[in-house]
Parts: structure tokens; sequence; C-alpha cells
């Protein structure tokens, strides 16, 4: 387009003049068109560019105080007001004035209302971002004085036209006027809160967190607490989730940016990466809150506890969970207003009659029914999976702390498959329940709205469909108890399935060697068909009840139509398009509510499941344990008159008088069988105690064991030792070498944080059994038990632990070693013999190796 084609244009459409001109020499100013088309647009347009630009520019990170809180507050509110403005202007002139408005008084209101709208997203980066200055870069501050400046010379404009001779009867009104002088005083409190600089808070920057400078395992979730410094961070560290955002960054998830500029820069290597979680998230603050709700008044005694999960969830997270309704609630309610605005719309394009603004109303009505709508949808997922992350972390961690508590024998009870699909597919079906519990009450609410709707618009006619979905209800009744019964008996399949394959594992290389895989794949497959049987009936149901509920909607249309228009009525634009939108607003919720009633009656069978693990009596250390008697010369560890039974076994520790002193070294020794194992499963209270007493000094503070079978979990090896435990390195170091741990380093890739497996599997023996005796010592408890440590370790390294640590480290401890090798008990105060479950001699002290060997040839026969 060249010049003559620009002059020539129809400026009287656009501007409401004859040609384009820059000097109004009727009021000797420059042009309002001019002004609007040349100045004001394209400076807005320049500012909706800048601003969305610094909006995803996030190279800072600030901590504003409170009082630059409120004035980012302030100017939130300000910059809304003049989005509003050119809205609330143009919608008055359009019905007061309607054909003086012309098409670049459109088009400046848009860009007004855009452009102060991407402005509003940039101040929200400005309160945590960006700049430590309120004021933001200086290219936004000169824009926005560019722009100022502007508003002041329309309004001078304007007052130059309504004081001479205006020339429309919207001049005459004095609207433009007014409107001018509302926007430069709001741009000038806008300039006042430009004014404070911001209180001295230099943004942060971290240093980056070097591997040299961390000790490995420090902050493995496994084996220790999570935590941060200022100094210790680094320019990426994302801070705490949602911290520091206010409302509208929330509402907007605009503190998910970070995130996802951080994820798109392939910067997300682990989990440290990502935002850290806010107190109220965290396991431990959840696991406490459940802890105490399941027991609001803690009984001392033995009786078997009372737990109603249900209520304890409800103590727990009540407000939030029911909170959230409201959210649902508000976009159901956002949800029936589209098919009325709807209505009204093709109402209005039927009607020539109605005023041009209704249509713009109802159209801006739909959209801002969908925003709403949209918005509550969202924030109503979001929430309910914050809440089912809650109730997700509570109940695992309550579920673990109760296995922990239950005694050796009570824990037997349970199978490994029950408890993985506790922490699994139990905890999975109580937490989708969440949403399928406010699908339970929304449901029937739409359905009844919706229905009401469509009486209004096809009266009675409706009942003919309704009719037909009143006979689905007893079914679907039928269908969804025979789903939570097939439920129910698929889960205990399952159980057992899980735990034979729990068993296969742990001894699959005895399975290879004697080839019994034929055996066992035929015993999982037997079990695996069982399951397969009741939960294909219940998928045939489920699709029994999909089928009957996605096909109701269109037979409610069919019916309602036909019966609509044989009683004598007439199918019009309007009841068309507004019942077949609340038709379509059946079908979601006629097809979920089949998936609600299967979800919330399995996680009902899941509950019930989980408080019955709950039921289980805990081990009551303070009943177990009686206190030490000062009259008898009670030593740290004794049991007087002990009797012991391993539950429904047979055998049993019967009259056994022990008395320990502080420091003492003890041996235990005894044939295959005779009950040394048993002896320390007394002392740790994993018996029944049938009668006698079992005293400790210090059962709160624990023991420290090593199993015959050494317990290692996945990570490194300084992660096993450690266990929780802070890193002090003249301890570490002491204790692997008494352990004989240290020439393993040199055979390890990663030295001490070599990863060793699940269950250790890439370590030996040996080096398993001494990794365990590593990890009690690290622990430096008072009294260690010792259940045959060294029997897998050669005579040497034996040798080695004998002298450097239980001899060396722990000489100042209490310790009970059970063994076979009664060579290596020469150091020991005295000697504990068993045999069939009794004492049969004790006291005995051994002056020499010879004696030893004498004990053992009496108790283990040669070959």
């Amino acid at each position: 387009m060249d010049i003559s084609d620009f002059t020539n244009w129809n400026w009287n459409d656009f501007c409401g003049k004859k040609s384009f001109q820059i000097w109004n020499y009727q009021y000797k100013d420059i042009d309002i068109c001019f002004q609007y088309l040349c100045l004001q647009i394209p400076a807005l347009a320049v500012i909706a560019i800048i601003s969305a630009y610094y909006s995803g520019l996030l190279n800072y990170h600030v901590r504003r105080c409170k009082r630059d809180k409120w004035i980012l507050r302030i100017r939130y509110i300000i910059t809304l007001i003049l989005a509003a403005i050119p809205v609330i202007r143009t919608y008055i002139e359009v019905t007061l004035y309607p054909k003086s408005l012309h098409s670049v008084d459109y088009l400046l209101s848009a860009v007004q209302c855009f452009a102060w709208l991407i402005h509003f997203s940039y101040l929200m980066s400005l309160s945590t971002h960006l700049s430590p200055s309120l004021r933001g870069p200086v290219v936004m501050g000169v824009l926005w004085s560019l722009n100022y400046i502007l508003c002041w010379m329309n309004l001078h404009s304007n007052y130059l036209i309504i004081h001479q001779e205006p020339n429309t009867l919207l001049y005459s009104s004095k609207i433009p006027y007014i409107f001018s002088s509302i926007q430069v005083a709001v741009q000038t409190l806008y300039l006042i809160t430009l004014i404070p600089a911001g209180q001295h808070s230099p943004a942060v920057r971290f240093r980056p967190i070097g591997a040299s400078a961390q000790v490995a395992g420090e902050h493995s979730p496994l084996f220790g607490i999570f935590s941060r410094f200022r100094e210790d961070l680094d320019p990426n560290y994302l801070g705490v989730a949602q911290d520091g955002w206010g409302r509208l960054g929330k509402l907007f998830f605009c503190w998910v940016n970070p995130l996802m500029k951080k994820g798109s820069a392939s910067k997300l290597q682990s989990a440290d990466e990502l935002f850290d979680l806010p107190l109220s998230l965290t396991t431990s603050y959840l696991s406490m809150k459940m802890v105490a709700a399941l027991n609001p008044y803690p009984s001392t005694g033995t009786s078997t506890p009372q737990v109603s999960l249900i209520r304890a969830l409800h103590t727990c997270f009540w407000k939030e969970f029911y909170g959230i309704g409201f959210l649902k609630l508000l976009g159901d309610i956002s949800g029936f207003c589209g098919p009325l605005l709807l209505h009204s719309l093709v109402s209005f394009i039927e009607n020539k009659d109605e005023p041009v603004h209704h249509g713009y109303l109802y159209a801006l009505g739909l959209c801002v029914a969908s925003l709403v709508g949209a918005f509550c949808l969202s924030h109503f997922n979001y929430k309910m999976s914050v809440v089912g992350l809650k109730i997700r972390g509570a109940l695992v961690s309550v579920v673990y702390r109760k296995t922990l508590s239950l005694s050796t024998l009570t824990l037997s009870q349970l199978s490994t498959g029950e408890v993985v699909n506790y922490m699994s597919t139990d905890m999975d079906r109580i937490v989708n329940s969440c949403a399928s519990f406010h699908a339970f009450w929304s449901i029937p609410f739409q359905l009844i709205v919706t229905l009401y709707l469509l009486y209004q618009q096809v009266q009675l006619s409706f009942l003919a469909g309704v009719a037909f979905t009143v006979l689905l209800i007893p079914i679907n009744r039928y269908v969804a108890k025979k789903i939570g019964k097939l439920s129910t008996n698929m889960m205990l399949h399952k159980d057992e399935r899980i735990m034979l394959m729990s068993e296969i594992l742990r001894g699959i290389r005895a399975i290879k060697f004697y080839v019994w895989e034929d055996l066992f794949i035929s015993k999982i497959i037997g079990i695996r068909k069982k399951e397969l049987k009741y939960l294909g009936g219940r998928k045939y149901l489920d699709a029994v009840c999909v089928y009957f509920w996605a096909t109701t909607p269109v037979l409610i249309s069919i019916f309602t139509f036909i019966t609509y228009v044989y009683t004598g009525n007439k199918l019009t634009a309007p009841v068309v398009f507004t019942s077949i939108a609340l038709l379509n607003m059946l079908i979601a919720p006629l097809n979920a509510f089949p998936w609600v009633l299967n979800g919330l009656t399995e996680a009902w069978v899941s509950v019930k499941r989980i408080e019955k693990l709950l039921e289980l009596p805990d081990l009551v250390l303070h009943e177990y344990y009686d206190h030490l008697d000062p009259n008898r010369n009670e030593g740290i560890l004794s049991i007087r008159d002990g009797y012991f039974h391993w539950g429904g076994t047979n055998f049993a520790l019967n009259s056994i008088n022990i008395n320990i002193n502080k420091g003492q070294f003890i041996g235990v020794v005894g044939p295959v069988g005779s009950g040394k194992s048993s002896l320390l499963a007394a002392f740790l209270a994993e018996l029944d105690k049938m009668s006698g007493s079992v005293s400790f000094a210090d059962y709160e503070q624990g023991f420290a064991y090593v199993a015959q079978l050494p317990w290692l979990q996945r990570g490194t090896l300084q992660e096993n030792i450690l266990f929780g435990e802070p890193f002090v390195s003249q301890k570490y170091w002491a204790v692997m070498d008494a352990c004989a741990l240290l020439p393993d380093l040199d055979i390890l890739p990663g030295r001490d944080n070599t990863g060793i497996g699940d269950s250790g599997s890439t370590l030996s023996g040996g080096q398993k059994a001494r990794i365990a005796l590593a990890r009690a010592v690290y622990q430096d408890k008072t009294v260690y038990l010792l259940d045959d440590v060294l029997s897998a370790v050669d005579p040497q390294v034996a040798r080695h632990i004998l002298s450097h640590c239980i001899c060396g480290l722990l000489k100042s401890k209490t310790r009970v070693l059970c063994t076979h090798q009664t060579k290596y008990l020469v150091n020991a105060d005295h000697v504990i013999v068993l045999d069939s479950g009794g004492i049969v001699r004790q006291d005995v002290a051994f002056g020499d190796i010879d004696a030893v060997h004498r004990m053992g040839e009496e108790l283990v026969p040669c070959r």
C-alpha cells in the first residue's frame, strides 16, 4: 500500500473523518485519531510485547518484604482497573450512543485491555523475579512514562473539544473527557507506587553444590533428612513450592513456570532439582497428624484398639477435602450457565428487535462462564491431587510404622503380598476415591439441575427419557454390588499370588538348582487363573455398566424429542440447541457414575483391609520389660524365671535366669537348635513372654542387633552404614577399620559410594555380614546382641573383628555373642551354654584356649 492508498482509505468509517490528518486545525491540537492510531496503540503494543518478554524471563529470585508485597498488590489492582476502564467506557458509549463509535475506538479499547492484562502478568513475575527494585527493568519504566505522557495528551485534547464546539453527541456528553480523567488519575496512582524503590534485599544468587563438598548419602531421602541452607543453594534452586507467590500467581499456576523453564533447559537430573515440599506435605508432619487422629486417647491396656480409618482421615483433612467441594459446585454452576446463555444468544439472533449490546453481553457471559468453569475444574483437580498426596503419605507412613510396631509373631500373620498390596493397590484405591466422593454428590446434583432446565425447555416431555433412566438404576445397583464382591475375592487371590512370588524370588537359586521352575510356574498360573476369573467377571460387569450409561443420553434425547413433537409442540432453534447442550451435559456424569460407585466400593474394601491391619495389637515395650530392682543387684540386662514361646511352634525357652552387668562380654554357645537366636529374640521382645520378667535399663534407647542373615537396603555402602546418622569422619573410618572393610574399598569401583543393590545382591556373604556389623557399631548403643556374626568370614578376618571391634571399639559396651566357634570366647567374662531351650551351664570363665576347645568338643561333636 503506497501513501496515496493510505490517504484515500475510507477514513470516515474508521475515524469519523473525511481524511487522515495529523493536526486538527479546528481545535489547534494533534488530531484524536492520529493519537489513537499512531501514538497510543503502538505504545501499548510495545508495552504488551515487553511485558510478555519479562513475564517469562526468570533470571533472579527475589524475596520481598511485607511492605513491598503490599505495594505490588496495590499495583495489581491499579493495573486491573486500567484493563477494565476501556471495556466499561466502550460499553457505556455503545449503550447510550450506539452510532458514535468508530473502528479506531474499538481497536484502541481492545489493545488497551489486552496490554494491561499482559502487564498484570509482568507484575506477578516482578513480585518474585526480574529485579530487586520495585520499579522493575529500566526499559519498562521508560515505556510506561511514554504512555503516561500520551494519556495527558489525550486528556488535553478532550478538554479542548468539550470547551470549544463538540462535533458529536458523544463528546457533548463529556464521557470521553471523564474516562480520560479517570485514566490519568489511575495512572498517577501507579506513578506513586513507583516512587519507593523497595527495601534492600539483593536478588538471591547461590553457590553451586559441588560434589566434592557433599558427603554421599547425606541428602538421600532414604537415609537422612533433606535440608537446604542459603549459602548451599545453586542459581537454579527453585525453593519451596508456591513460596512467595501471591493469590493471582497461584490462580494462574505461575509458580510452576520456574520448574518448566528448568526442565526445558534439561537441568532436572534428580529429585533434588525439583521444588522443596512445604511443611504441610512432608511425610513426618502427615504421619504425626495421622497417628494423633488414629489414637486420640492412647490406652495403656493390652486390648485390641478400635480403629476407624474414615474418622481419622476426616479429622486430619476435613477442611481441605470438603472445602474443595465448593470449587466443584462453582464449576458445575458455571457449566449450567452455558446452555442458558446459549438459549439467550440464539433467541437474540432470531429476534431482530433486541438491542445489539445484548448480544455482546450474552457472548461475553458465555466466555466468562467457560473461563470460570475451566479455572474451577483445574484447581479442583490440582487441590484434589494435593489432598490425595497427603492422604497417601499419611497412610503409607502409618502402615509402615504399624509393621515396625508389631512383634515378629504378630507380623507373621501377614504375608509379604498383603503388605505390598496395602502400600500399592489399597492406597491407590483410597486416593482415587477422593475424587469419586465429590463426584458422588456432584453427579446427582448435575442430573437434577439439568433435568429441571430440560423441563423448562421441553416441559414434561423429558419424563419419557427419565423413565428409561429410572429403569436402569436397579440394574446399576446390582452390578455395583456384584463388582464389590468380585473385587474382594480378587484381592484375596492377588495377595496369595504376590506372597508366592516373593517366596520364589527369595529362593530362586534353589529353584534353579533343582529344576523346579515348571512346578512353581504351574502353581502361579493356578492362582493367577483364579484371580483372572474374578477380574474377568468384574471387567465384564464394568463393560455392561458403561454400555448402559453411555447409551442413556442418546436414548433420552430420542425419547424426549419424539414425545415433545407428538404432544403438539414445535421444535425451534433455541429449544433444540439448548436441549442438545443440556443432553450433552448428561453424558459425562452418566458415564462416570458407575465408575464412581465402583471406586467407592473398592475404596471401602481397602479401608476395611487397612483397618484390620491397624487393629492388630502393638508390641508395648513397657509391658514386656520390667524395671530393674536395686534390691536384687541386677545388672543392665537380666531375665528371671523366664518362659518364652514362639507362638504356634512347639519350641520354647524355659527356666531362663540371666544377669548381665554393664560392659560385660557374654558368650552364648550350644548345638544347632538349642535356642541361641531365640534367647536374643527374648531380649528383643520378639517372643511371647508367658511368665517371668525381663529387665533392661535403657530399653527406650534400644539394642544394637546383628542377625545371622544380614539385612541391607538398596543404596550405597556408606548409606547402609550411616543409616540416617550424621557423618562423622573420624568415627566412620574407625568403624570401617574395626570391621575389616577398608581392604574391600580398594576392590569396589566407587569405594564406599558403590551401590550394593537390593539386599546387598552385589556383595559376598562376608561383606554383607561386616557391613551389617559396621552399621550396628556406628549407631553407638549400650547393648550389642551379635548372632553368629563371625561365621560368614574367614578366620583371619574373624580375629581382626574380634580384637579391633568386639574387644576394641566395643570394649566398654555390653556384648552378647552367640557362636559355634568357641575359640573366639577366650576373652568372654562368662559363657552361657544352651541346649533344648534351657540353660545347661553359665558363669563359665575360660582362662585359656584349651578350655574353650574342650567346651566346644563337649557341645559340638566332631564329624
